[in-house]
C-alpha cells in the first residue's frame, strides 16, 4: 500500500492475485486520476528479452484502440527489482461492477437485458475484428464485462476490459497469434460471448453449457423461439452451423427486432389468470386463488372436515351455555381457540373458492390486501411508502419436504421488499403456478419499478 511503481503510480489497493497476475487499483500522481494496473510477475526461467518484445508490441496495440466501451490503455512499463521482474499495463479505472458481481448479488437478467448486453459486446468485437491486423479479446467472460447503474429504461453503460493478450505474448509453449489461424480467434470471441450470455440467463457456468439444442430450448422456454435459436448458434464453435463473424451475429440479432417489431419480452402465459393493470402512475396485480375445478378433492375433503369440526363445536358450545352462569365461563373460554381454528378453516375454503390477492402500487405507497366475494378483508391489509421499495426478489421453484418427509416441489415465489416489510405476490392461498408466469410478472414489475430482479435460490 502507498508504494510508488512506474515512477508516478501510487498503489491504493490490491484487487486480485492469481497465477502471477496481480490487479492493482492505483492513483496517477501526475493527474490525480484512478487507474487499474495489471501486473505480471515473471519467474527466474522467463526469457526476458524475447518475451518483453512481444509484450511491448501487444501493449502498443492496446494503446492504439479507440472505442467508447473500451477504457483507454494509458501506459505500460517494466518492473525490474532485486527480487522480481514483471510487466505492468495501465488502464483507465471504471468504478462499475462486473456482471459476475451482479450474479453474485443474485441478480437475474431478462431477455431484453441479454440482448442489450449482446449487442454492446458484439459492436465492440466488430470494431476489434475489423482492425488491420484484427485484434482479439481472448478473455470474454462475466468478470470482464462492466455494467453501470441502471437509469430509467437504460440498462447502464457497458465496458469490456482485461484483454487476454498475455496468453499469446508470454505463456511458454503456446503458439503466437501470428501463426494461429485467425478464424479460430474470431469464433472463440463469439462463442465466449455466447457462453457468458447463457451464464447470465440461467446461472449455468460456461464449463457446463447445455449439450444440444433441445436442452437449450428447454432451459430458455420463457424466451421467444427466435432468440433461443440465436443463442444456440452463438455458442456453436463450428462456423458452418454458428456465426463466422461478430458482424453476422450482430445483424442476426438486430433482425430479431425487425421480425418481432419490438425487443425481446417475456410474454404473458396463455393460461395465466393473473390480472395486471399498468398505468403511468399506478400498477395493480390481482391474483385469483385456486379454483374449485383445480383442486376439487382437497376442497371437498376440507369442507367435510369443516362441517364436522364446527358442528361438533356448536354442540359443545350449546352444552356449555346450558350450564348456569358463571360456572360456564371457563369451558366457554376453553372453546375460543377451537372456534378460531374453525373460522380459519372456513375462511381458507372461501378464499380457495372466490378469493383474490391484490397488490397496488401508486406514487405514494404500496398496498396489499385480500378480497373475498368482492369485499376487502380488513385484517389482511398491509401497506408501506412507495419510496421504501428497495428490492424485487424472485425465488425459482425448488424441492422441499412435506409433513411426511416426502419430496415435493415448491412453486416459484415473487416478493417486493419495502423497508422492513415483505409483500409476497403469492402465499398460502395464492400461487404463481409456473416459471414462465413468475418471470413474466417479475419482468413487468422490474420494468415499471425500474429496479433489477434479484434471484434467491433455495436448495
Amino acid at each position: 500500500m502507498n508504494k510508488i511503481i512506474g515512477k508516478h503510480y501510487e498503489i491504493q489497493q490490491q484487487l486480485s492475485k492469481k497465477n502471477g497476475r496481480i490487479t492493482l487499483l492505483a492513483r496517477d500522481l501526475n493527474t490525480g486520476e484512478s487507474v487499474i494496473i495489471k501486473l505480471l510477475i515473471f519467474n527466474s526461467e522467463w526469457k526476458w528479452n524475447e518475451r518483453m518484445i512481444a509484450l511491448k508490441q501487444e501493449a502498443k496495440i492496446l494503446q492504439s484502440l479507440s472505442h467508447p466501451a473500451i477504457p483507454p490503455y494509458l501506459n505500460y512499463f517494466a518492473v525490474d527489482s532485486s527480487t522480481s521482474k514483471g510487466f505492468a499495463l495501465v488502464q483507465t479505472y471504471i468504478p462499475d461492477q462486473s456482471l459476475e458481481r451482479h450474479l453474485q448479488n443474485e441478480r437475474i437478467f431478462t431477455g431484453d437485458e441479454i440482448k442489450i448486453i449482446a449487442k454492446s459486446i458484439l459492436e465492440i468485437l466488430v470494431y476489434l475484428h475489423g482492425l488491420n491486423p484484427p485484434v482479439f479479446h481472448r478473455n470474454i467472460k462475466s468478470s470482464n464485462i462492466l455494467l453501470g447503474e441502471r437509469s430509467g429504461n437504460f440498462l447502464g453503460s457497458i465496458h469490456l476490459v482485461d484483454f487476454g493478450f498475455w496468453q499469446t505474448a508470454i505463456i511458454p509453449g503456446e503458439r503466437n497469434s501470428i501463426s494461429e489461424p485467425q478464424k479460430q480467434f474470431f469464433v472463440s470471441d463469439i462463442c465466449s460471448l455466447g457462453a457468458t450470455l447463457i451464464y447470465l440467463l440461467i446461472g449455468t457456468h460456461p464449463n457446463h453449457l447445455p449439450e444440444n439444442d433441445l436442452q437449450v430450448n428447454k432451459k430458455f422456454s420463457h424466451l421467444s423461439p427466435s432468440l433461443r435459436k440465436w443463442l444456440t448458434q452463438i455458442i456453436e464453435p463450428n462456423s458452418d452451423k454458428g456465426f463466422s463473424s461478430a458482424l453476422i451475429a450482430l445483424k442476426a440479432l438486430e433482425q430479431l427486432d425487425i421480425q418481432t417489431g419490438s425487443t425481446e419480452h417475456i410474454n404473458r402465459p396463455i393460461k395465466s389468470k393473473i390480472q395486471l393493470h399498468k398505468q403511468k402512475d399506478s400498477l395493480e396485480i390481482i391474483i385469483p386463488s385456486v379454483s374449485l375445478e383445480q383442486s376439487p378433492v382437497s376442497i371437498g375433503v376440507l369442507s367435510l372436515f369443516a362441517i364436522f369440526w364446527n358442528f361438533l363445536l356448536l354442540c359443545v358450545t350449546s352444552a356449555s351455555l346450558s350450564i348456569p352462569f358463571p360456572t360456564n365461563i371457563l369451558p366457554l373460554l376453553f372453546l375460543i381457540p377451537f372456534w378460531c381454528v374453525g373460522f380459519w378453516i372456513v375462511y381458507f375454503i372461501f378464499l380457495r373458492l372466490d378469493g383474490s390477492d391484490q397488490v397496488k402500487i401508486d406514487s405514494v405507497q404500496i398496498y396489499q390486501y385480500q378480497k373475498l366475494f368482492g369485499i376487502k378483508i380488513f385484517f389482511s391489509i398491509k401497506k408501506s411508502p412507495r419510496n421504501s421499495i428497495t428490492q424485487l426478489v424472485y425465488t425459482p421453484k425448488y424441492m422441499t419436504k412435506d409433513s411426511d418427509g416426502d419430496d415435493i416441489e415448491a412453486p416459484p415465489a415473487l416478493s417486493i421488499l419495502a423497508g422492513v416489510k415483505k409483500f409476497q405476490i403469492n402465499g398460502m392461498f395464492f400461487s404463481l403456478k409456473s416459471e414462465e408466469e413468475s418471470l413474466w410478472l417479475a419482468q413487468e414489475l422490474s420494468d415499471w419499478l425500474d429496479i433489477p430482479i434479484t434471484t434467491k435460490t433455495i436448495g
